[in-house]
């Protein structure tokens, strides 16, 4: 017959005991490399406050001996668009005394403009100077006349004089070449 001690507590007073025994040298021989945590800590946050915290670590002499020689960028940006809007930037750069070094004394203009023809129309254009208060200060004294005339004719009639013949015939010039431009005889003032 088993009794049943279910309801039986140990009413003695163990509270000031202690293990004297040494367990200094003891050593767990339990393999437990094949252990894993089951637990599902998926949820668990952390709530405590590291707000006031700061990295007191002196990494002043720390230098990184990473070799990135052979590192690649290989983020495709093709896509990318520069969203900035520059419309208000202003260049503040002060190019006043910038000088161009340039050395083009040995550069040559290598366009062909021998096929280039003038295309305006000049031919309502008026000579607007006014030339009536023009002096000829040349000295004409020495010229003869090639019109074939004597000078004995020329001194009994008295023509008028050299200097009013030449601004006579020069006025008509002007006038034949502004109604023909294209006029080749009006390049020469005759005297008679």
């Amino acid at each position: 017959m088993r009794r049943d001690n279910s309801n039986l507590k140990d009413s003695r007073d163990n509270s000031n005991l202690k293990d004297s025994r040494d367990n200094s040298n003891l050593k767990d021989s339990r393999d437990n490399s094949n252990l894993k945590d089951s637990r599902d800590n998926s949820n668990l946050k952390d709530s405590r406050d590291n707000s006031n915290l700061k990295d007191s670590r002196d990494n002043s002499n720390l230098k990184d001996s990473r070799d990135n020689s052979n590192l690649k960028d290989s983020r495709d940006n093709s896509n990318l668009k520069d969203s900035r809007d520059n419309s208000n930037l202003k260049d503040s750069r002060d190019n006043s005394n910038l000088k161009d070094s340039r050395d083009n004394s040995n550069l040559k203009d290598s366009r062909d403009n021998s096929n280039l023809k003038d295309s305006r129309d000049n031919s309502n254009l008026k000579d607007c100077r006014d030339n009536s208060n023009l002096k000829d200060s040349r000295d004409n004294s020495n010229l003869k006349d090639c019109m074939g005339s004597s000078k004995e004719d020329s001194s009994k009639e008295e023509p008028e004089s050299i200097l009013e013949a030449y601004i006579r015939k020069r006025n008509e010039r002007l006038e034949c070449k502004l109604k023909n431009p294209e006029c080749e005889g009006c390049s020469t003032v005759w005297i008679s």
